[in-house]
C-alpha cells in the first residue's frame, strides 16, 4: 500500500493539497510504522546555495521568475507572488515541521540519505536521477508529477534549474583536441549513450524507445516525485510501496543497505523545526 493509500490523498495538485497530504504524511505514520518517524519533505540547507536551490524549484514551480532579482537587478523576492511562496517555504523548515530537524546540516548527500532510507515523503527529482531509481535504488517504486499549483493564473510544472557547460581555457595545452571533444560530447551518438547510462540528456532527436515515462522528462527539469499510486494523477505508480518516495524520490528496500556513505547524518545544528 502506498503512502497516498494510507492516508487517502491523491497526487496533490495545488499547494493547499500539498499541505494537506504534508501534514498527514508528517502525523499519520504513512510507512506503516507507528513507532518510525518520517518528514513529508526531503530538502537540504546546509550552504546558501543547498537553500537557494530548492527556493529556485519553488519559485519557478509556481510559475514565476527571478528568485531574488531580475536581469536588470530589480529586487523580486519581495513582490506579493514571490513573498507568498517564500514565505510558505520558510515555513516548511520552521513553523509547520516538515522537514527532519537536522536539515539545516544537510547538502545533497545527507538529503538523499533521509530520502534513500524511506524518511520522507516528497522531494524533488531530477531526469538525471531516475535511471538509477528505476533499476538500483528504488527499483522503480515511485512516482513523479508536476510541481503543485501556487496561483491559479500562473501555469505550474517541472522546473529548469541551473545549466551546466562546458568551457576550454585559452591556454589550454590542446585546444583544438579539447574542443572537438567537446563538440562530440554534444553529439546525437554521445547524447544517447548518455540518457541510456546516465538517464539524461540534452538534445531532444533523441530514441527514447524502451524507457519509463518518467525518463522522458525534458532534460534538466524537476518535477515533485513521493511514493503512491493511481493510474490518472501519476506518471508511475508505486506497487506494494512501504516506504515513501520524495523529490530526490527514493525508497530503500527492507534489510538492504547501502555503502560508501555515512549510516545517518551528523547532528550539528538544529532548525527550528
Amino acid at each position: 500500500m502506498s503512502w497516498l493509500d494510507r492516508v487517502g490523498e491523491s497526487f496533490p495538485v495545488t499547494w493547499e493539497d500539498t499541505m494537506r497530504v504534508a501534514q498527514k504524511f508528517r502525523d499519520g505514520h504513512p510507512d506503516g510504522d507507528p513507532g518510525s518517524k518520517v518528514f513529508a519533505f526531503g530538502l537540504e540547507a546546509t550552504q546558501p546555495r543547498d537553500l537557494i536551490h530548492i527556493l529556485d524549484l519553488f519559485i519557478f514551480g509556481a510559475g514565476l521568475r527571478n528568485t531574488l532579482i531580475d536581469p536588470q537587478g530589480t529586487i523580486m523576492v519581495d513582490e506579493s507572488q514571490h513573498a507568498r511562496v517564500l514565505e510558505e517555504f520558510l515555513k516548511i523548515y520552521t513553523t509547520y515541521h516538515f522537514v527532519s530537524p537536522d536539515t539545516i546540516n544537510y547538502s545533497f548527500g545527507e538529503m538523499y540519505q533521509v530520502i534513500e532510507g524511506g524518511k520522507a515523503g516528497m522531494c524533488r527529482v531530477g531526469d538525471w536521477d531516475v535511471a538509477k531509481w528505476d533499476t538500483q535504488a528504488l527499483n522503480g517504486d515511485f512516482v513523479v508529477g508536476a510541481w503543485p499549483k501556487f496561483f491559479p493564473d500562473k501555469r505550474n510544472g517541472v522546473v529548469i534549474g541551473g545549466m551546466r557547460g562546458v568551457a576550454v581555457p585559452e591556454n589550454s595545452l590542446h585546444k583544438d583536441l579539447a574542443i572537438s571533444f567537446a563538440s562530440f560530447m554534444l553529439t546525437q551518438p554521445a547524447q544517447q549513450a548518455s540518457l541510456a547510462i546516465m538517464g539524461a540528456a540534452v538534445r531532444k532527436d533523441l530514441d527514447v524507445t524502451g524507457l519509463c515515462r518518467v525518463s522522458r522528462l525534458s532534460p534538466g527539469r524537476h518535477g515533485l516525485c513521493m511514493p503512491m499510486t493511481s493510474p490518472k494523477a501519476f506518471i508511475r505508480s508505486i506497487r506494494n510501496s512501504r516506504r515513501p518516495i520524495t523529490a530526490s524520490c527514493w525508497k530503500q528496500s527492507p534489510g538492504r543497505r547501502r555503502t560508501g556513505r555515512r549510516s545517518s547524518p551528523p547532528r550539528r545544528r538544529k532548525c527550528a523545526c
